[in-house]
């Protein structure tokens, strides 16, 4: 009975340590002359039905509200969010773009978007 209470001690103390995670590593810490990153599982290629919602969700680090995103289209913004949601008008093979900024820095990604007729 002594083993059974040493061992759902050290558990129940393994648990409570574990459950104080350190929430600091989430967000980073940027220095001013450091670019903002850009995630995303997004490959180079990616497409969209005309007439049809579209989503591509990105995360942008630091996330304290310093970076500014901006979705462009063949040049022309379409979005200011992380997340961009559109619906494309027509059907054919665009170029996508991503911009993070932040302290005059920046930092993209572009994507090959083909665009299909529903």
């Amino acid at each position: 009975m002594k083993t059974k209470s040493i061992f759902l001690l050290l558990c129940f103390i393994g648990i409570a340590m574990g459950s104080c995670k350190d929430d600091s590593a989430d967000n980073p810490v940027f220095r001013d002359d450091e670019a903002p990153y850009i995630y995303t599982d997004m490959s180079d290629r990616v497409s969209a039905i005309a007439g049809m919602p579209a989503q591509y969700p990105i995360l942008v680090s630091p996330a304290d509200g310093s970076t500014t995103v901006t979705w462009l289209l063949e040049g022309q913004v379409i979005g200011n969010t992380p997340t961009l949601s559109y619906t494309f008008p027509q059907p054919g093979i665009f170029k996508l773009r991503i911009e993070a900024k932040r302290n005059g820095l920046l930092n993209f990604r572009e994507f090959t978007l083909t665009v299909t007729a529903p």
